[in-house]
C-alpha cells in the first residue's frame, strides 16, 4: 500500500497543471459472488472485524469525489 499511495501522490502533482484529479478508492473485502469460494468461517471472522465492505459504500465515496474531486485530490481512500 505504501507503494501504491506514494505513486498517487505523484501523479496528482503531476497531474494537476492539466487540470486531472487522481484519486484511489481501496474497498476491503466486498460481498460478491465471487466469495462463495471462500470458507464461510472465515468470512465471519472478516464481518466481525469490520472488513467488508458495502457496495453503497464505496459508490456514495464515488459520488463524493465526483462532485467535489480538487478535495480529494492524491487521496488514498479505504472505504
Amino acid at each position: 500500500r505504501f507503494y501504491l499511495k506514494t505513486l498517487f501522490d505523484h501523479w496528482s502533482k503531476e497531474l494537476t497543471i492539466y487540470n486531472i484529479s487522481f484519486v484511489n478508492i481501496s474497498p476491503n473485502m466486498l460481498n460478491t459472488k465471487f466469495n462463495h469460494f471462500i470458507d464461510s468461517s472465515y468470512l465471519d471472522i472478516i464481518k466481525k472485524q469490520g472488513g467488508l465492505s458495502k457496495k453503497s459504500d464505496v459508490t456514495k465515496q464515488i459520488e463524493k469525489i465526483i462532485y467535489n474531486s480538487q478535495l480529494f485530490n492524491g487521496k488514498y481512500i479505504i472505504v
